[in-house]
Parts: structure tokens; C-alpha cells; sequence
């Protein structure tokens, strides 16, 4: 499936050129398989597994990317997942953990290409107030991991101008420039 996947993302005219001569389950069917991934908080290993496929076919230039995170308040409402037997809307971190508290804030993750053209969410996080620089700071630094170690060159952090983001920035060892902020002693980053 991943394949097919992968396929399909480099030349959507390709696969169904090759639906022609070889059987391959239609787009459709690839449609339906990708909206059957579960997708947790946190970052999920199968959004990467996809993405890494998607990374084999571009260009080292392609591969130059930009991180972006952003945090947006939600209406706290837990709901009941019938399928799962749980209560879900709760603060969640994924690898660091949950609490009981309900969640009114949901901070995000995406990945975008800076000299191609494609984007992809990579995680999402549920929080109750907004959340600690600590915190971020930590999912940042995994982010970042998880895109290197799948080819991806990542060269920008970008996120809005908000004290937690920016602190999180200083502690990624940042100092602001007029229009951008550039890393001291970590050339391999950009931060915007």
C-alpha cells in the first residue's frame, strides 16, 4: 500500500497509466486506506512512514524544508468514542503523557516543502491553557529528529511571535534579528 502510495504522490498520471497495464487498487481504494489511519496526539509513526516514501523519489533539493508549529484554542468538550469504549478531548502529549484535564488548546506540527510544493501535518498535540516552553521545546527537538532521520533537511523553524514560542526559540539556542531569528552556534538551522 505504502508503494502505491508513494506512487501515486509522484505522478498521479503515472498510476493511472499503470492502472492501465498492471492492477493496482484505484485511487479510490487509496483514498479510503489513507483516511483509515488512526491518527493519535502525538506523532504518529505511520504519517512519517509515508512521508519517508514520499522523500526516496525527491530531489536534495526538494528535501529542503521548514518546520511549523502552531498552537489554537478549542472549546473544551470531551465526547465519547463508541468504537474505542473511551472518553476522549482530554490533555494529551502523546509520548509524554496525559492528564484528566479537558483540553482547550491544540498545538500542530506540519512539515513544507521550501523549494518544492507539498505539506503535511506531522502531529498534533491536545493541551488544557496553552503550552509550557518546556514542554515545546522537547516536541520541537522530536519533531526535528523524526524529519532528519527520514531525509528531510529541515532549515526554518517557523511558529507565530508569542513569549512561550520565542523562549522556546532562545532555548533552542536563537537570537532575534529584525526580521528572523538565527541560530548561534547550530549552522545546521535556520529559524524564521
Amino acid at each position: 500500500k505504502h508503494q502505491h502510495c508513494h506512487l501515486y504522490h509522484q505522478s498521479p498520471r503515472a498510476y493511472q497509466f499503470c492502472q492501465c497495464i498492471s492492477t493496482l487498487p484505484s485511487i479510490s481504494s487509496l483514498r479510503r486506506w489513507l483516511c483509515n489511519i488512526e491518527v493519535r496526539p502525538g506523532f504518529p509513526p505511520e504519517i512519517f512512514e509515508l512521508l519517508k516514501d514520499r522523500v526516496v523519489g525527491m530531489t536534495e533539493r526538494d528535501t529542503l524544508c521548514g518546520v511549523f508549529f502552531d498552537e489554537m484554542s478549542l472549546r473544551a468538550s470531551p465526547s465519547y468514542n463508541i468504537t474505542e469504549d473511551s472518553v476522549e478531548g482530554f490533555e494529551d502529549f502523546g509520548s509524554l503523557g496525559k492528564t484528566s484535564r479537558p483540553a482547550n488548546h491544540a498545538l500542530v506540527f506540519m512539515v513544507r516543502g521550501l523549494m518544492g510544493k507539498w505539506k503535511q501535518p506531522v502531529g498534533y498535540f491536545l493541551s488544557w491553557d496553552c503550552t509550557t516552553a518546556d514542554k515545546l521545546q522537547t516536541l520541537l527537538n522530536e519533531c526535528l529528529q523524526k524529519v532528519k532521520a527520514i531525509g528531510l533537511q529541515p532549515e526554518a523553524v517557523v511558529c507565530d511571535p508569542r513569549p512561550k514560542q520565542y523562549s522556546t526559540l532562545l532555548q533552542h539556542g536563537c537570537d532575534r534579528r529584525p526580521s528572523f531569528l538565527r541560530p548561534r552556534g547550530n549552522q545546521d538551522l535556520l529559524h524564521a
